[in-house]
């Protein structure tokens, strides 16, 4: 039996999955590694704690699967994406990496704001001048490390570190990670020079670009020893996560939408051309040179239910949603919006927080709970409708996938929210990895290209949406939608507020 080893290199941790050449999953194993938290908005990782639980879940992976280091035929790497790992000529890591979540380069993103119009950077980069975006995060490196800005010869992507600690290659990167730095050009497809001249960054220090699924090398002795696995065994370029997933579930075809349900979530569509969003609200991804999606994410997802649990069942998590499930739909007419983190698409805005609206003595733990999971879903619905308004796509259904889906309520409760079926793909939380073994497959010739891949994914299940539920949900939402720009303003007064109270941390979460 021959295997595909991917790695799903995540914010939290990293899974490592073996998947025979007919596509069934083997075995998977995973590894936590820590979050390093600066107290001012800072969240970074230590590379040498990603290769250690690369090297420690291929090891249990292969163990579970009763396979030889000789049954694996090919290797590839998912990872998460927007952040910024520092590397010097010997591809050695000049410091710990920054995290998509960090958000110290705000002086940066005010600096670039003056440089560059927020408009035209949306326009030619498919992405909102946000502060989550790598460019802004490598400026600021620049102005408060400049010795470590000096001694970077590139600064790539986390999976891109692994790949090329693999190989002993040069790191490159892919279309997907590329596109989500903040300075990719999408009409060009290429590096803007003039975006980053708008940043102050050196574009010679940003990694070349190539197709997921090309060879990056051979895995060379030493990563091979850690990993369990004989050396030479072919390394292929992965995709960034976003991308990833959208492989890794099928939604390969323009018009096939998909929402991926974890710490954070997004709803993406796929297209054949870069669909840049003329108001801003959602942002532009490459899968590949000539395939592309359109999403948006919601910032505090998952994260939003695993902070309520832990605040009212003590992380008691089944009896959680068993008691979620006893308040009525609408939680007896309270409403969350779930800005704990601030928001991404469609709102952008860093400042928001989270809000319980309708709070009265008659609300109990059930109705806050189930609130909650409401709230992610009429976000993730607001998110649909940008993604329907910039490209006409009404999906008859909706892949769904993710740890996060595993509950019930929250399947129904998002097709609700969507008004539409949502297909549960079996394996849900293994998609991104998935998708890495899909670059392998591609890249070694098991398939002829990732129009195939869908053949290789496992059967789902359809939950269709109960159409008064949905009818509800619909004019919740529209309160739900509204809310934010009543607030809007008494966001920023808060922001002010806990400034001068010098209010502890500020809200955000290494997601």
């Amino acid at each position: 039996m021959s295997y595909i080893l991917a790695h799903d290199l995540g914010t939290t941790g990293v899974k490592a999955a073996l998947f025979d050449e007919a596509g069934a999953l083997a075995a998977s194993a995973g590894r936590q590694y820590p979050t390093l938290d600066s107290g001012a908005g800072g969240y970074e990782q230590n590379p040498a704690d990603w290769i250690a639980a690369v090297a420690e879940s291929s090891r249990e992976a292969l163990e579970r699967a009763s396979a030889s280091p000789s049954d694996v035929a090919a290797i590839s790497v998912s990872g998460h994406m927007m952040g910024v790992v520092a590397l010097d000529a010997e591809n050695l890591p000049v410091r710990p990496a920054i995290l998509h979540s960090d958000i110290r380069s705000r002086a940066q993103l005010r600096a670039i704001r003056e440089r560059m119009a927020p408009a035209r950077v949306h326009q030619m980069s498919g992405n909102p001048l946000d502060v989550h975006y790598p460019w802004a995060k490598i400026a600021w490196l620049r102005d408060t490390e400049p010795e470590n800005y000096a001694a970077a010869s590139l600064f790539v992507q986390s999976k891109d570190y692994i790949t090329a600690w693999m190989t002993g290659s040069r790191p490159v990167t892919d279309w997907s990670d590329a596109s989500l730095y903040g300075c990719f050009d999408f009409h060009r497809m290429a590096w803007s020079a003039e975006l980053c001249d708008a940043a102050g960054i050196d574009a010679e220090k940003l990694p070349g670009i190539v197709e997921a699924g090309t060879l990056a090398g051979a895995l060379a002795p030493a990563p091979a020893r850690l990993l369990g696995l004989r050396d030479g065994i072919p390394v292929y370029i992965g995709f960034g996560d976003g991308a990833s997933a959208a492989v890794g579930c099928g939604c390969w075809e323009p018009g096939s939408v998909y929402n991926y349900v974890g710490s954070t979530s997004w709803v993406s569509v796929t297209t054949n051309r870069p669909v840049i969003d003329e108001e801003g609200r959602a942002f532009t991804l490459a899968l590949t040179r000539d395939r592309f999606a359109l999403l948006g994410t919601v910032q505090c997802a998952g994260a939003a239910w695993d902070w309520a649990v832990t605040r009212l069942c003590e992380s008691h998590f089944e009896e959680a949603e068993a008691l979620a499930a006893s308040s009525p739909p609408g939680a007896n007419g309270l409403l969350f919006l779930p800005y704990l983190s601030g928001e991404r698409a469609p709102i952008w805005n860093d400042r928001a927080r989270g809000v319980w609206f309708g709070l009265s003595t008659a609300h109990g733990p059930a109705d806050l709970l189930r609130s909650v999971l409401e709230g992610v879903g009429f976000a993730l619905g607001s998110v649909l409708e940008e993604i329907r308004r910039c490209t006409g796509v009404d999906p008859a259904s909706i892949r769904l996938i993710g740890g996060a889906v595993r509950g019930r309520l929250l399947r129904d409760i998002i097709a609700a929210c969507f008004g539409c079926p949502v297909q549960c793909v079996a394996e849900a939380g293994e998609a991104t990895g998935r998708g890495a073994f899909v670059a392998a497959a591609v890249g070694s010739g098991l398939v002829s290209g990732f129009d195939s891949a869908p053949g290789l994914l496992p059967p789902h299940s359809v939950h269709c949406p109960d159409a008064r539920l949905a009818a509800d949900y619909e004019a919740a939402r529209a309160l739900f939608d509204a809310l934010y720009g009543r607030l809007a303003g008494s966001f920023d007064d808060l922001a002010r507020l806990r400034e001068r109270l010098g209010a502890e941390g500020d809200g955000h979460a290494a997601l």
